[in-house]
């Protein structure tokens, strides 16, 4: 209780000091010192727009046990004779999924091209649940 009360007064005698080392404006108008502006929270201004929303899945919904690049997956690519661009994610053993379809255990992802049935997707992205594109994750 007694180290409440001597912190108390120490803090208090802290802020004295410096209000009173700050001054007045108008002192410091007189001694030609610019004003001392202290923040003010009340004017923040707000954001101007919110972020865009994702991109929507422009392709086909599948739920792909694997995800990989295709460089990755240019062995089993070459074996069926799929070309795909280098650059691109590559899908594995996936399913499509149909209005919502039922829950994906694997990963989702958002395709482009489908090969033998969808069993292989090509140029995909991540995406959620709601068809969302996710970027910058792999």
């Amino acid at each position: 209780m007694k180290s409440t009360i001597v912190l108390f007064i120490l803090g208090l005698f802290i802020a004295t000091v410096q209000a009173a080392m700050l001054g007045a404006n108008a002192e410091r108008m007189a001694r030609g010192l610019p004003r001392v502006r202290r923040p003010s929270f009340a004017n923040k201004p707000k954001p101007s727009k919110k972020p865009a929303p994702p991109p929507k899945c422009d392709g086909v919904q599948e739920c792909c046990e694997v995800l990989e690049t295709a460089e990755e997956a240019k062995g089993i690519l070459g074996l069926l004779g799929i070309h795909v661009p280098s650059d691109s994610i590559v899908g594995l053993e996936c399913t499509r999924i149909v209005n919502g379809g039922l829950p994906c255990i694997f990963t989702r992802a958002c395709c482009k091209e489908d090969f033998l049935g969808g069993a292989i997707a090509a140029e995909c992205t991540r995406s959620d649940i709601f068809g969302l594109v996710l970027t910058g994750v792999f």
